[in-house]
C-alpha cells in the first residue's frame, strides 16, 4: 500500500498512477466536466465535417456560376452578334430609305419648279389678258368718267412709254414737289395703260385715265394707279383719275376703290381709285372675221 505523507507525494501519485488520476477527477469535477474534451472533440469534428460540407457546397455554387457566367457570356455574345446583324440591317434599310426620300425629295424639287413656273406663267399670261381685256374696253373705261362731264363723242389716245418718258423730262422740276419716290417716277413709263381722252367736237383735251390691270387686283394695284394719277395731274394740269381693272379684288381693299365713277368723281378723293370688273367676255379674244 502507498503510503503519502505530504502533498507531494499525493501529486507524485497523481501523476504515475492513471487510476487515481480519474478516481480524483470524479471526486472533483463534474459528470459534464468530465465529458467536456469528448464532447469538445465531437464538436470540433461536427464543425470541420459542416466547414468540408459547407466547402463543398460552396465549391458546388461557384461551379454552377462559373458555368452561368460562360452561359451568359455566350448569350451576351451571341445577342450582340445578332443585335450587330438587327444595326446593320437597319443601316441598310435606313440608307435605302434616305435614298428613296431623297429621290422623292428630288422629285418634288422638280414638281415643285415645274408648278412654280407655271404658276408664274399663268399669273403672266392671265396679267396680260387682264391688260387685253382693259385695252379692248378702253372707250368704255373713258365713257364712265366723259359722259358726267357732257363729253359724247369721245377720243381714246394710249400714250406710249416715249410720250409718258417726255412727261416726265418735261416736268421733273414740278413733279419733284410730290415727294414721290425716284422708283415710281422711273416706272412712270411703263404704266399698264394711259388713256388721253378727248372732245372730238371742240378738239380739246379733256382728262386722262391711269389704268392698272391685274386678274387680281390688290393693294399695290391701288397704290401704282393713284400715283401715277397725281403724275398726270401735275405734268399737265387736267384731271386724271386712278382705275384698277382685274377680274376679281384681292381681300381687304374694297375700302380703296369705288364701284361708281360718278360717286367716285364726286369724291374727289385722290387716294382711292374706281374699280373696273373684267368679266369673262372680256377675256375672250376678238373675232378675226
Amino acid at each position: 500500500m502507498t503510503t503519502i505523507n505530504d502533498i507531494d507525494d499525493f501529486l507524485r501519485i497523481l501523476r504515475e498512477d492513471e487510476m487515481v488520476r480519474s478516481a480524483v477527477r470524479r471526486e472533483l469535477l463534474s459528470e459534464e466536466l468530465l465529458e467536456l474534451p469528448q464532447r469538445i472533440a465531437s464538436l470540433t469534428k461536427s464543425i470541420e465535417e459542416y466547414r468540408e460540407s459547407t466547402e463543398q457546397r460552396f465549391d458546388m455554387v461557384v461551379s454552377r456560376l462559373d458555368r452561368q457566367d460562360e452561359m451568359y457570356r455566350q448569350q451576351k455574345e451571341s445577342t450582340e452578334q445578332r443585335f450587330d446583324m438587327v444595326v446593320s440591317r437597319l443601316d441598310e434599310q435606313k440608307e435605302s430609305t434616305d435614298q428613296r426620300f431623297d429621290m422623292v425629295v428630288s422629285r418634288l424639287d422638280r414638281q415643285h419648279e415645274m408648278y412654280r413656273r407655271q404658276h408664274d406663267d399663268l399669273g403672266r399670261f392671265r396679267g396680260n389678258y387682264a391688260m387685253y381685256a382693259a385695252r379692248k374696253n378702253r372707250y368704255e373705261i373713258a365713257r364712265l368718267f366723259a359722259l358726267p362731264r357732257f363729253i359724247r363723242r369721245i377720243e381714246c389716245n394710249l400714250l406710249d412709254s416715249d410720250v409718258l418718258n417726255k412727261m416726265l423730262n418735261d416736268n421733273y422740276e414740278s413733279l419733284d414737289t410730290l415727294g414721290l419716290s425716284e422708283e415710281t417716277l422711273d416706272s412712270f413709263p411703263m404704266a399698264d395703260m394711259v388713256i388721253e381722252v378727248n372732245d372730238r367736237r371742240i378738239s380739246r383735251l379733256g382728262f386722262y385715265v391711269a389704268v392698272e390691270a391685274s386678274f387680281t387686283a390688290d393693294n399695290g394695284d391701288v397704290t401704282r394707279a393713284v400715283e401715277r394719277a397725281r403724275i398726270l395731274r401735275c405734268a399737265t394740269g387736267l384731271d386724271a383719275y386712278a382705275v384698277v381693272a382685274g377680274v376679281r379684288l384681292a381681300p381687304n381693299i374694297e375700302n380703296l376703290v369705288f364701284d361708281d365713277a360718278e360717286g367716285f368723281m364726286e369724291s374727289d378723293d385722290e387716294n382711292s381709285a374706281f374699280w373696273y370688273p373684267i368679266v369673262d367676255r372680256d377675256l375672250e379674244p376678238l373675232d378675226p372675221s
